[in-house]
């Protein structure tokens, strides 16, 4: 695998024996990478950032400003599903954790975002928007 920018993430599978299994390699064309990951079922699900563009499986995403960030759900033959948090700040997911049939991720934000399907305000001070978001990892 050869990454795509400056920095990108990579999640790799080994089987019980220490055999590679396969890899994943989340990236773009810019300065991305992965800030957490956490198992799920039989998948994992993984946190991270972009600058620009990414493609994660079959969704491109463009970035609304500065750096976004996504959560994606992945196993050994790629990605399965993609979570975006965009917005014209800055967004980072500051913690992800695996729950019952799904995860949790906490997301910071320095401007409105839209994190998948919701769209939260811009925060009264740049330094202190926090959203907690829940979704099933299928």
């Amino acid at each position: 695998l050869t990454a795509g920018g400056s920095a990108d993430g990579l999640v790799a599978w080994w089987g019980p024996g220490g055999s590679a299994i396969n890899a994943v390699l989340v990236g773009g064309p810019d300065f991305d990478g992965l800030r957490a990951i956490a198992a799920a079922g039989s998948r994992v699900v993984i946190a991270g950032f972009y600058a620009g563009s990414i493609r994660l499986g079959d969704q491109a995403l463009t970035s609304a400003g500065g750096d976004d960030a996504f959560v994606a759900a992945i196993d050994p033959a790629g990605v399965a599903r993609v979570w975006p948090i965009r917005g014209d700040g800055r967004e980072e997911v500051t913690a992800l954790a695996a729950i019952a049939g799904g995860f949790v991720a906490g997301v910071s934000h320095t401007a409105a975002v839209q994190v998948d399907a919701a769209a939260l305000p811009s925060p009264p001070d740049p330094m202190s928007g926090a959203a907690v978001v829940v979704r099933p990892a299928h």
